[in-house]
């Protein structure tokens, strides 16, 4: 629960109100799960700075958490909080409106807060709350791609941990600094109608396409319910501006294992240098998911100069750990400045 008091200083036509925002434990039963509280402020129709504060040790039981100084009589203060889980998910703690001209004998108004999806359901005030997490710990790692070609795809996995019904899923969008470097091809959340149930999932496909400058571009996957429960997957990728080889094999897809902790059969990829000879390259696996390949048997590129017009080879399998993952990486080639990398994909049923 939270509550907004204002104090209204004395003074002619452009005197200043003071509004308090003071945190309380509310129908929120579990407030160590609470990192922060965001809060999105609107005066009359002119939207204020957001601002967010943190919680490192949970949510106290009551603080207050910011004096805002507005003009009095300048319209109504609309003030939404959202608090945001250790978990990934975030919880709508409601909307609430102060009015900076009306005020009781004390110069006060108090306006109570509370969580308004869903109600309380029990007689100490606790509430059923959705709850998203996704598949991806931390932020989710293309790997190195060389510009304006695409990874193979990587699905991220949405599922309502909380304990209730999340509300039709209303956002799955890319958003932050460079959206346009990611895309997603597939998404059945926002299929998802009437919302996740409690422990059901859903899953958006995104593909990485670094494009313009080279190095790495940033973004968020954000999917937001219509009960508030809310969920950011930060992704980055690494662009490459130039190639070693125009001759790179083509991206690969290992298909299905049958398991967790299988191993694929080896593929080989060959490498062509079209250019004049280079240094001996470095051959590394890059992405989050790395680890689910392997570089395996023959690998004559790492260490051999190449020379014009010549080969080298490198095996790679599939050894996914991970189950209902569609998995990509990069294996990347790179000598001095230049760099080429082929995307690799499989996926755990």
């Amino acid at each position: 629960m939270l509550a907004a008091t204002t104090v209204t200083s004395c003074g002619g036509a452009d005197e200043k109100t003071f509004v308090l925002i003071t945190l309380k434990k509310g129908n929120l039963t579990d407030l160590m799960a609470v990192k922060s509280v965001t809060f999105d402020l609107m005066l009359d129709t002119v939207t204020q700075p957001q601002f967010e504060i943190l919680t490192p040790n949970g949510l106290p039981a009551e603080m207050t958490t910011a004096s805002l100084e507005i003009v009095k009589g300048a319209g109504l203060l609309e003030v939404k909080a959202v608090a945001r889980m250790a978990g990934g998910g975030a919880i709508s703690m409601g909307t609430s409106y102060v009015n900076p001209v009306v005020r009781d004998k004390t110069n006060n108004v108090t306006v109570e807060f509370g969580i308004t999806e869903p109600r309380p359901n029990t007689a100490d005030g606790s509430v059923d709350l959705a709850m998203f997490v996704s598949s991806v710990s931390g932020t989710h790692d293309f790997g190195t791609v060389v510009l304006n070609k695409m990874s193979m795809p990587t699905r991220i996995t949405i599922r309502n941990t909380g304990s209730a019904k999340s509300g039709p899923i209303t956002t799955s969008a890319l958003s932050g600094s460079n959206p346009a470097a990611f895309a997603i091809v597939g998404n059945d959340c926002r299929s998802k109608d009437m919302g996740l149930a409690i422990s059901e999932s859903c899953t958006v496909t995104v593909q990485a396409n670094p494009a313009g400058t080279a190095g790495q571009a940033i973004a968020d996957l954000r999917v937001v319910a219509a009960s508030g429960a809310t969920v950011n997957v930060p992704l980055q990728v690494t662009g490459a501006a130039t190639s070693m080889v125009t001759g790179a094999p083509d991206d690969h897809d290992f298909g299905n294992t049958t398991n967790a902790g299988g191993m694929s059969a080896p593929r080989t990829f060959t490498f062509t240098n079209a250019g004049g000879a280079t240094s001996a390259p470095t051959v590394t696996l890059t992405g989050t998911d790395a680890g689910s390949f392997m570089i395996t048997g023959v690998n004559t590129c790492a260490g051999n100069p190449i020379a014009a017009a010549g080969t080298c080879t490198v095996d790679v399998l599939f050894k996914p750990t991970t189950p209902g993952r569609q998995i990509q990486a990069q294996l990347t080639l790179a000598a001095g400045t230049t760099v080429t990398a082929v995307s690799m994909g499989g996926t755990v049923p």
